[in-house]
């Protein structure tokens, strides 16, 4: 089952991070099944099985943002709940005044 999770996770789900509010960015993570929106409690078929997510959880730590102009924004010994369920994004601090080249951030799946 975590094998599974993980795969969805990598590569069938999109992250959007977007600049909503001065000096804030959020993250949006869109789960998707083939071609269709995941939805907790929802069956979904396999070659081989019917698969039910209960939920999906997981969490996301050490966030860096690296700017344009090779300077970079780091969120040293931080934790954050991702939770498909609840529907708030996450947001952290941003310089509004330089452009994003790159996020990145470490993942783990909960089981």
């Amino acid at each position: 089952m975590n094998k599974i999770l993980l795969f969805l996770f990598l590569f069938y789900s999109s992250i959007v991070a977007a600049q909503f509010e001065k000096d804030s960015l959020a993250f949006n993570f869109h789960f998707k099944w083939k071609t269709e929106n995941i939805e907790v409690n929802k069956n979904y078929i396999t070659k081989t099985d019917t698969l039910q997510l209960n939920s999906i959880k997981f969490y996301i730590s050490a966030v860096e943002i690296n700017y344009s102009d090779d300077s970079k924004q780091t969120e040293k010994n931080s934790y954050h709940l991702i939770d498909i369920e609840n529907d708030k994004s996450f947001k952290i601090a941003n310089n509004a005044e330089k452009n994003i080249s790159k996020i990145i951030f470490f993942l783990r799946v909960l089981s």
